[in-house]
């Protein structure tokens, strides 16, 4: 867990922040005196924003919630309030609720002095067994504050008073202690809106938290596993899990899913089989095996660690999902076509962008082509190697160190040695980048050329071509015009 020095309980704000509260507060005590008999306009920040200004960070999650109008109205007010003063302001845009992308309430967006600001008013919610979208009404800061997801991300910064307000009095006390704990009792949070199971993990893995006991403990709940795949929409559950696996500490958040026997209500799907249910079954210690051993790979293998960045998220995803190997399911896109069982999880289950979708798919389902490829690349020619490796595309250092994970994890530090050789193979050989190489000609020239029209032919013909380049590294186009007759064998 992250190790802090104690947070105190004053926000610094900067130049920028302080002139937005300034003309906030100015406004809002403006409003008061010409509405004395009414409930005094408060505007509070709140959320995310107050959480990383006290943890030290700057942030621009700028969320302000008023307790006597709606966040238009509010917005509409005070950008009459700044034009009267001669101050620029921009156009209003409001967000109307769409609870089915979790908006369950009307938001106002615009620009104060180049930032951006949304504004609501403070709620409260009631929430139904059936679905995770909520009854939303005005409600009290107590009432607001109650309803999210964490303590620490409860806690509001009071413009008009400026001051910290924690009305769960915990969110300090558990911001301080890295600690990550729902405001209501945990089963009743998570019914709610399971979604939330999903937040609290990334939080942690994020900072590094811990989630209190029995916090924890309810994620393990099978009625929490029931509203999951009842409520979510596969969208959210996607922009959760992108957040999570693109994170500095991804296998923390592995750990606790399967932790919380979650690994098969995330990565589901609704294609079926005893072989599929024998992988599910397995699936929660499979995500643990991973949690035990890939990083200690990372730590101990300084290439793999800098490139591992730049395919993350998918090399996380295929790893999950390696045991789907071989099994198929429906396309989602085209049901009556069937696609490796893995790219459905991943298309279907949990709603990954198809270029996502393709990586974990090739990932997966190459193991036993790039074990053979490793095995015999020491007597390929140089052509044969590169149309292996243009076959796996950009993706292949991916597919690579996909590979030697599975490897790893099979038969130890020592078994990856055959993978690092291979690599620097195709590196002495300058195939790194071969998926990218262009035709020495192009069709419309080739067929010039040979003085013939296009046809059927080309397709071989052009792989002639590519295969000749492969070969012959070290020749120019011009030779290859001036050997054309010589080098391309026509069918």
């Amino acid at each position: 867990m992250l190790k802090m020095a104690s947070i105190g309980t004053k926000i610094q704000l900067n130049k920028v922040e302080s002139e937005i509260c300034s003309l906030v507060k100015e406004f809002c005590s403006q409003y008061n005196a010409l509405h004395a008999s009414e409930e005094p306009l408060t505007a509070r920040i709140t959320g995310g924003w107050v959480r990383d200004k006290l943890l030290g960070n700057e942030s621009n999650d700028l969320d302000i919630a008023v307790n006597s109008m709606t966040g238009e109205q509010f917005a509409e007010k005070l950008c009459e309030f700044l034009n009267e003063r001669g101050l620029q302001t921009h156009s209003l845009n409001t967000i109307n609720k769409n609870p089915s992308k979790s908006k369950h309430l009307e938001t106002c967006t615009t620009k104060l002095l180049g930032v951006p600001v949304d504004f609501v008013n403070l709620r409260s919610e009631e929430y139904t067994m059936e679905s995770r979208i909520p009854k939303v009404e005005f409600g009290t800061p107590y009432e607001d504050a109650m309803r999210r997801d964490a303590t620490l991300n409860a806690m509001f910064y009071n413009i008009t008073e400026d001051k910290i307000e924690d009305f769960t009095e915990k969110g300090i006390r558990d911001l301080n202690d890295g600690i990550l704990r729902t405001p209501l009792p945990p089963k009743k949070t998570f019914i709610d809106d399971p979604l939330r199971v999903l937040r609290l993990i990334r939080f942690a893995s994020r900072f590094n938290f811990k989630i209190e006991e029995q916090t924890y403990q309810a994620m393990k709940d099978k009625d929490i596993h029931v509203s999951f795949n009842q409520k979510i929409s596969k969208s959210r559950i996607y922009t959760e899990l992108h957040k999570t696996f693109t994170s500095e500490n991804p296998f923390y958040a592995l750990d606790l899913i399967q932790g919380a026997n979650m690994s098969s209500v995330i990565f589901s799907s609704s294609t079926t089989s005893p072989k599929i249910e024998t992988v599910y079954a397995s699936l929660d210690s499979h995500l643990k095996q991973l949690v035990d051993h890939i990083p200690n790979l990372l730590s101990n293998h300084e290439l793999f660690a800098r490139l591992f960045p730049e395919f993350q998220e998918p090399l996380i995803l295929s790893l999950v999902l390696c045991g789907f190997k071989g099994l198929t399911g429906p396309d989602p896109a085209k049901p009556k076509n069937q696609i490796p069982l893995a790219g459905v999880i991943v298309k279907e289950g949990i709603n990954y962008p198809n270029a996502q979708v393709n990586n974990v798919i090739t990932c997966v389902e190459s193991e036993d082509i790039y074990h053979q490829l490793i095995a015999n690349a020491e007597t390929m020619q140089r052509s044969e190697l590169g149309f292996a490796l243009i076959k796996f595309g950009e993706p292949w250092k991916m597919v690579h160190f996909y590979n030697m994970c599975l490897e790893y994890l099979r038969n130890g530090i020592e078994s990856t040695s055959r993978f690092d050789h291979f690599y620097k193979l195709v590196h002495d050989r300058d195939l790194a980048d071969v998926y990218s190489l262009k035709h020495i000609v192009n069709g419309k020239e080739l067929a010039k050329l040979l003085n013939k029209k296009p046809g059927v032919w080309m397709s071989k013909t052009m792989d002639d071509v590519l295969k000749w380049q492969l070969n012959n590294p070290d020749k120019s186009k011009q030779y290859f015009i001036e050997n054309i007759n010589s080098i391309i064998e026509l069918p």
